[in-house]
């Protein structure tokens, strides 16, 4: 064993989230979501300093907005872009970005579960003003309860 391991915050499953994911830095403050605990238990959005103190910037509510955040955020020009694996108007997940300034939530697209897709779970990335990423299922007929096997999908923000 070579490295040194030191515990920055340790979350206890209630309005503080519970099963964190992966974390980004912007300007030296490590940003992440987690899949549950918070408000709604529908899971949280927050902040934590490397001397560990944690701040829930944003709760999510399941419906309308997600729930689920699961994969890792992205940052771009004063925004956070995730994915969350449920929620959203149909249930079937959304895109969605928060504003760094005010730490408001704006979903970008809710997914149907048809042929648009369901069930985002990977990470979204932004090429060219544009936010692409994956769903694990929907698109077509077959493989998860004859709903489809996930899509590859492209989003404006």
């Amino acid at each position: 064993l070579h490295g040194k391991e030191r515990v920055l915050y340790r979350f206890g499953g209630t309005s503080d989230g519970a099963f964190p994911n992966g974390l980004i830095a912007v300007h030296g403050v490590l940003y992440g979501t987690t899949e549950g605990g918070g408000s709604r238990s529908s899971g949280t959005f927050f902040s934590v300093t490397t001397a560990g103190k944690l701040t829930t910037l944003y709760n999510f509510l399941d419906i309308p907005d997600g729930n689920l955040p699961g994969a890792s955020l992205i940052y771009a020009k004063g925004k956070f872009y995730g994915t969350t694996v449920g929620g959203g108007t149909a249930g079937d997940g959304t895109v969605f970005k928060i504003d760094a300034k005010t730490n408001k939530e704006k979903v970008l697209y809710s997914f149907l579960g048809g042929t648009d897709g369901s069930d985002p779970q990977a990470p979204v990335y932004l090429s060219n003003g544009e936010l692409y990423s994956t769903t694990q299922a929907g698109g077509n007929g077959g493989c998860t309860n004859n709903a489809g096997c996930g899509t590859v999908f492209e989003l404006k923000p």
